[in-house]
């Protein structure tokens, strides 16, 4: 029996270890796998921390969230009084029309106002 294309295992402790190629291959998948899990820590933590200030910032920074709800609440406050003046503007376009057009209103609104009567009438004022 020839040894020609084996390679001699060295023994350790009365064991057969691997081939000294072989441990030599398995430090540098080690070294390797070590590196990876080193960059890959260095990643996450850098991807980690850009996370944190983007959230910091998205619901905390000058125009975040907390700001847009605010404006949000500010918008519909706005609109409501919008539609509130809108409606009583019609309501005093009618009266000016009808101040205008209609006799009977002008009568009345310078009876009410101005406390104007016909002649022959009496005012009376009750406080």
């Amino acid at each position: 029996m020839g040894s020609k294309g084996r390679v001699p295992l060295r023994e350790f402790e009365g064991r057969a270890l691997m081939p000294n190629y072989m441990n030599n291959n398995q430090l540098l998948r080690d070294q390797i796998v070590k590196e990876r899990k080193k960059k890959n820590r260095f990643f996450l933590f850098f991807f980690s921390i850009s996370m944190f200030i983007i959230i910091y910032s998205i619901i905390f920074d000058e125009m975040g969230i907390f700001k847009y709800l605010e404006l949000k609440k500010d918008k519909i406050r706005i609109e409501k009084s919008i539609a509130s003046l809108e409606l009583e503007t019609t309501y005093l376009q009618k009266n000016i029309d009808n101040i205008r057009h209609v006799p009977y209103y002008k009568e009345k609104k310078a009876r009410e106002d101005l406390d104007m009567a016909l002649p022959d009438e009496y005012i009376y004022k009750i406080q």
